[in-house]
């Protein structure tokens, strides 16, 4: 036997092992977690119907076995105890927690087959974020796995108040590594059963955003915010009279039904927006990376700089106003671990550890695309070294106000979501090796999507892969449709996308 296939005849006897280990292992305490401040407004998000869900999907070589599945499954969630949660009322306290259910999770709970679906076009997306939401106070799941056989594909749904882009990723890392695990037939169908969890239990306070710093002047920000917001909403909430606004573009008419179907709903959001993709092969993905690595800014930077420079290429009669600003979701992990001095491990694996890089683009400068990119990529190093701290406090000021009340002020004070486009970029994954070509089951592609928001007119979702480069999904109105066809043939013509 070669050494190459005695090294992954060890590692797989040792995860065969450590799967049998965990699946026999019980929990010592009940989780009990109280929701960090961007959470909180995730959860009163989405009790208010204005957030379905997200998605990170993946693509395989081929589809496991229902009972390859299912021992992938219950390894996934023994690894990460939040799966196993729903958000539950503290009458008591008067306190949302994050809590474990308290009835057994099956594999019809968590996996559903759409064998019908041939595709993951756009009427396919949109009936998602239309259909695929999760109810809280319930002994329910906060996610669930679509399958498309025909397309090879497994799709995450998760509600926000669970876990951020990054963690779907951890998700799915841990996924692969129990599927290439050689295990018995898995007949017992059960993944979680609340029987293994002991009466005791275990509150925890927020995850390190409770542990966060916060300087003096931070203190007088969170009073004077506290008080503003109570007093004259307007101040905190308000948009700048010169963000862009686009004629063709209605807030909240466009973004929400006028009445929900169902009577009891104060929103709901249409989600019948226009669906573009694009994938950049990995050859074309490193030629772009290396141009970006040579004007010292990073693909990021680039796409939110492409966007920003096709309004100073295309007729500005569309739109009144002059500046746009992009939202740039920031992953603070590492920051977390840097500042609070952690261990570098899996504790952050699962959870929601971002933050928000705003950036305004003034336009009609004429600035090259290279120099706009260096703008936000400036930026983006800025929030995430040096104005950390005050990136994370921005984030906190939501445990001063009530989060429900600046959601619904946010919608009735303004004529548009606060920012013009978004870019969430969750970057180049190899799901820890399991793209690599040589496993039984290996990830072919990745996708990843989110829904019509509050927040941005428009959004880029972007994940790279070894295997198919880069894929890139853009969600707009389809009011603006004509608006901004111009704007994604300019970026047709710089990527050379033919």
């Amino acid at each position: 036997m070669r050494g190459a296939e005695v090294k992954r005849t060890t590692i797989n006897a040792v995860k065969t092992n450590n799967l049998q280990i965990f699946l026999r292992k019980g929990k010592s305490a009940r989780m009990n977690l109280k929701l960090s401040a961007i959470e909180s407004y995730f959860f009163h998000r989405s009790r208010l119907n204005l957030h379905s869900c997200f998605y990170v999907g993946i693509k395989l070589n081929e589809l496991p076995k229902k009972s390859q599945l299912i021992a992938a499954l219950k390894y996934t969630v023994i690894q990460h105890e939040r799966l196993t949660c729903n958000v539950f009322y503290d009458e008591l306290k008067k306190e949302n927690f994050l809590q474990n259910i308290l009835e057994p999770l099956k594999f019809c709970d968590l996996i559903e087959y759409h064998h019908d679906w041939d595709q993951l076009g756009e009427t396919e997306i949109n009936h998602i974020f239309q259909r695929y939401n999760f109810s809280y106070n319930e002994n329910k799941s906060l996610w669930k796995i679509l399958i498309l056989p025909n397309q090879n594909q497994m799709l995450l749904l998760t509600d926000h108040v669970l876990m951020d882009g990054m963690s779907a990723v951890h998700v799915w890392e841990t996924f692969m590594e129990g599927l290439q695990m050689q295990q018995p037939v898995e007949i017992d169908e059960t993944i979680y059963s609340p029987s293994l969890n002991s009466s005791i239990e275990k509150i925890m306070s927020a995850p390190l955003y409770g542990d966060w710093p916060i300087p003096w002047n931070w203190h007088i920000v969170r009073q004077l915010v506290s008080r503003l917001h109570y007093w004259f909403p307007q101040t905190v909430v308000k948009n700048n009279r010169n963000l862009i606004q686009f004629a063709n573009y209605s807030f909240p008419k466009d973004l929400l039904d006028d009445k929900p179907s169902d009577g009891t709903q104060k929103y709901k959001v249409k989600n019948t927006n226009h669906q573009w993709e694009f994938q950049l092969s990995p050859t074309h993905l490193n030629d772009i990376l290396q141009e970006c690595k040579a004007n010292n800014t990073s693909l990021t930077s680039l796409l939110g700089a492409l966007v920003c420079t096709s309004f100073e290429k295309i007729a500005a009669h569309e739109y009144t106003g002059s500046f746009l600003k992009i939202e740039l979701p920031m992953n603070i992990r590492k920051p977390f671990e840097r500042v609070l001095k952690l261990p570098s491990d899996d504790k952050l694996a699962v959870g929601n550890f971002i933050a928000v890089i705003e950036f305004n683009h003034k336009l009609h400068q004429n600035r090259g695309i290279w120099d706009i990119a260096s703008q936000i990529q400036r930026a983006i190093r800025s929030s995430s070294e040096d104005k950390i701290i005050d990136k994370v406090n921005e984030v906190k000021l939501l445990e001063v106000i009530s989060s429900q009340q600046y959601i619904e002020d946010k919608i009735s004070l303004n004529n548009g979501p606060s920012s013009t486009f978004e870019v969430t970029n969750l970057g180049f994954q190899t799901f820890k090796d399991a793209c690599n070509t040589s496993l039984p089951f290996y990830i072919v592609d990745a996708t990843f999507n989110e829904p019509q928001g509050i927040s941005s007119i428009f959004s880029l979702s972007v994940i790279s892969t070894p295997g198919n480069g880069l894929h890139c999904c853009i969600s707009y109105p389809n009011t603006l449709t004509k608006v901004l066809e111009p704007h994604w043939q300019y970026m047709k013509d710089y990527l050379n996308l033919y």
